[in-house]
């Protein structure tokens, strides 16, 4: 794995700013790049290398956050060399507009899991293990995803099916088809697990666009449909709430502009609200793994696409972690180092 500063800038900011910051408050950014050790493939293609801009602020008092823009295929996208503009004017001090790209990142540094006198209300995450093509791995249960929507229906269906039928009997599988399917063929896809008891839910079968068609299979689907890249377009949890899914919600913070209101959406449907990484940098992670604390369901934030990385936090690739898994003061002494 490479993990690269591309650009990065250290400023003190000497005045207040209408956005809540401090005086004498220090602003940094990094640029990083991160390269997988394996591809992950999807309807959108072929992902290989993590890009985002990563903020440090160091606040009045002394304590310290972190804030991620990720932007991922399919979901975000990102003009970089508008973005470290942007990263350049705020940590000169300067006020940003409300809808900078920043905006996901400034939002984190404010959230409640950084204050060092935090306590999770959960303090171990159990992941979801994310299924490989090319892998023969042994599960022992527990939940696991699959991408699908890869192969044409009658080879695809089977191929999964046999898969599914070999899984331990306590095992929640999660099909994501990322938007890849219309109606018709997500009705085949119900029609072939709807007496599969391991299936957990089908992910955003559906392209947004088809929201109202997808709402409509959701009602009276015996396999319960999840909401995922919905969630992004919609733009916030409090907007989301507001057209009464009956399905799970597969929440990615990294890419939402609120995250205090996706706590509160969380810890309102801890029994629906399944957190998902876009394979943060390990500041990003640390800020959704804690973010998992609200959530009753298994994370999925599995990170085996760079374990081994010497720029990789041991404690983040276990199958449970405890929360806070890594310390802020561990988190600095990273960052310094890049």
């Amino acid at each position: 794995m490479l993990l690269s500063r591309v650009d990065s800038l250290l400023y003190v900011t000497n005045r207040a700013s209408s956005q809540g910051y401090s005086m004498n408050e220090v602003r940094h950014f990094h640029h990083i790049k991160q390269k997988f050790s394996q591809p992950i493939i999807n309807s959108y293609g072929k992902w290989s290398e993590r890009e985002s801009i990563v903020l440090f602020t160091q606040f009045h008092d002394g304590s310290i956050a972190f804030g991620e823009v990720t932007p991922t295929p399919g979901f975000l996208s990102l003009d970089f060399e508008n973005a470290i503009q942007e990263s350049k004017k705020w940590a000169d001090g300067q006020d940003l507009h409300e809808d900078s790209p920043l905006a996901p990142a400034l939002n984190c540094l404010r959230a409640e899991f950084w204050n060092p006198s935090w306590i999770p209300e959960r303090k171990e995450i159990r992941k979801c293990r994310l299924f490989f093509n090319n892998e023969s791995s042994v599960y022992s249960g527990g939940a696991v995803k699959r991408k699908v929507g890869l192969l044409p229906e009658g080879e695809e269906i089977p191929m999964v099916k046999d898969w599914v039928s070999k899984l331990p009997a306590n095992s929640s599988v999660r099909l994501d088809p990322n938007q890849s399917l219309d109606p018709s063929s997500l009705k085949r896809w119900i029609d072939a697990f709807c007496e599969e008891e391991k299936i957990q839910f089908i992910e955003q079968p559906m392209p947004h666009s088809r929201l109202d068609e997808m709402f409509e299979m959701a009602m009276d689907s015996p396999v319960p449909l999840a909401l995922d890249e919905s969630i992004i377009e919609i733009g916030c949890m409090q907007k989301v709430n507001r057209i009464n899914w009956n399905g799970y919600f597969v929440i990615k913070p990294s890419l939402l502009k609120d995250w205090s209101g996706t706590i509160d959406f969380i810890r309102e449907n801890p029994n629906k609200s399944v957190l998902s990484t876009v394979f943060e940098s390990s500041f990003g992670y640390e800020a959704l793994a804690r973010c998992c604390s609200f959530s009753l369901l298994d994370a999925g934030i599995e990170r085996k696409v760079y374990e081994g990385g010497h720029q990789e936090f041991p404690e983040h690739h276990k199958d449970c972690i405890s929360l806070p898994c890594i310390a802020n003061q561990r988190l600095l002494a990273l960052w310094n180092s890049l």
